[in-house]
């Protein structure tokens, strides 16, 4: 066999529910926004059919539709003395209804999701990169990434895991259990033996990735150790030209951090 290929049923479905409730706890909330003041909720009605039009017919592009809805909006609103932001949350809420509709519809469809794939081209997996989880419990498809064969240099098999270094980083494919593990080595060890035999000593790439993540908390700590000088040093925020120092260096700093890392090649 010249590949593998790896597929799980249903692959995401779990998540597709999680954003499905979540979702429509918010279109709730609009509808509960709608009932509390229907004035609002007529004009956020206008403006979601208005942009279904706009949208669905290709009359204009997304951002010169937000553009011409939001600025008559701030108008009509001033006019009427309705409650802008109001009406903008409750549009945003009400317009999920278009999402619950898509992933009912989705959610009904049986399908098979490639999870691992390799040949003597490409490499593809599951792959959170640099531990970026954001959306990972939300959207675990998009995070199927593909890397060139020529590019990797070697392959761990340890402990039930598998770590494969690709250029100057460790990937770590996720969703595999060990059947998949044990079925992925034994291709590897009759394919490509020489990524087993190769002698790359994995720490130092380990060391690239905690330079990473110092790197992050370098970047983040002022906006950390700044609040905690809020809470502490400025009462909470009632000294407010303190507060005013502070949020000045929480938002600063780690920009002028950024540029010196950037500058002296830390990441």
């Amino acid at each position: 066999m010249n590949y593998i290929s790896i597929k799980k049923q249903n692959f995401g479905r779990i998540n597709d529910k999680i954003s499905f409730i979540i979702s429509l706890g918010i279109f709730l909330l609009g509808l509960m926004g709608f009932y509390m003041n229907w004035k609002n909720g007529l004009c956020s009605i206008t403006v979601i059919a208005c942009s279904y039009f706009l949208i669905k017919y290709k009359v204009l592009k997304i951002p010169f539709i937000i553009l011409i809805i939001i600025f008559p909006l701030i108008g009509f609103s001033l006019y009427t003395h309705l409650n802008f932001i109001e009406i903008l949350i409750t549009t945003i809420f009400l317009s999920l209804f278009f999402f619950l509709k898509s992933s009912y519809q989705e959610g009904k469809i049986k399908d098979e999701f490639e999870i691992f794939f390799i040949n003597n081209k490409e490499l593809k997996c599951i792959s959170v990169e640099d531990q970026n989880y954001k959306n990972y419990a939300f959207n675990p498809k998009s995070y199927l990434k593909s890397y060139p064969i020529k590019n990797i240099k070697a392959f761990s098999f340890e402990e039930k895991n598998i770590k494969i270094i690709v250029g100057n980083k460790i990937i770590r494919p996720r969703e595999l259990n060990d059947e998949n593990i044990q079925e992925i080595h034994d291709f590897i060890k009759y394919k490509f033996p020489y990524f087993l035999e190769n002698e790359v000593d994995f720490n130092d790439y380990l060391k690239i990735e905690n330079k990473y993540y110092l790197h992050q908390f370098l970047i983040f700590s002022p906006v950390i150790i700044f609040y905690l000088a809020i809470c502490f040093f400025a009462d909470n925020g009632k000294d407010k030209m303190l507060t005013n120092v502070f949020l000045i260096f929480m938002f600063g700093l780690p920009f002028i951090i950024y540029k010196i890392l950037k500058k002296n090649k830390f990441n």
